[in-house]
This record gives structure tokens, sequence and C-alpha cells, in this order.
């Protein structure tokens, strides 16, 4: 039920997305550095945005976590796009099979210029 509702409310959203998008939500609920979590459109994709506090409680950021499956393949340049969104940081729930959510939290990819490779 939960996994209709959510497509319902986000057009386009696939089954899978949908599953793996409500495990990681659960997780994110659990935590305590995490508030005000909303699934949001963003740079196409469908993802998790919250304020995530500080371990000390002093500061927050608003920031986007996208959940994956273990055999879902990053793509950098949607990646890069998230993390233009998000000051420069992506954070991706990884959902394995049996429930359990890995997170990771990964900076914008930066390739050199062409003219620095030029140079080296």
């Amino acid at each position: 039920a939960g996994v209709a509702c959510l497509r319902s409310k986000c057009p386009g959203m696939t089954e899978e997305h949908a599953f793996n998008t409500l495990e990681v939500l659960g997780c994110l609920q659990r935590m305590d550095h995490w508030a005000r979590l909303e699934v949001v459109q963003e740079a196409g994709q469908w993802i998790i945005v919250g304020e995530r506090f500080s371990p000390t409680f002093e500061t927050c950021s608003t920031e986007g976590v996208l959940p994956i499956c273990t055999t879902q393949a990053l793509d950098m340049a949607q990646h890069d796009a998230l993390a233009a969104s998000f000051s420069g940081v992506v954070t991706y729930g990884i959902v394995d099979d049996p429930g359990g959510v890995v997170f990771y939290r990964i900076a914008a990819h930066v390739l050199p210029s062409i003219r620095s490779l030029h140079r080296a």
C-alpha cells in the first residue's frame, strides 16, 4: 500500500524506486540527526530532502538523499546535477535485498580541465 501511495504522489516513479525510497525514508526517520523529510523531484530524480543536523546539533543543512539499489549504476552527470543543488554533496541510501540500508556521502565529481591535462 505504501508503494502505491508514494507512486500516486510522484508521477513517473518506478515501483522499485518507490520501494527503495520508503526503505531509506524509514531509516532516516529513525535517525536523530534528520528532520523535515520529504520526497521531491530534483535534477530529474525523485530524492529525499531533509534537514541534517551536525553530531552536536549546533548546525544543520538541507541535504538530498538518493535511494538506489545495490545493482544500480551511478551516473556522474546526474550526480553532479544533484550535488550542485545540495552544497556539492549527495548522500546515497543504498538498499540491500534484505532491507538493510547503507549510506554514502559523495562530493561533486570534479574533472581536470582539458587545458590542465594538456600542460601536464
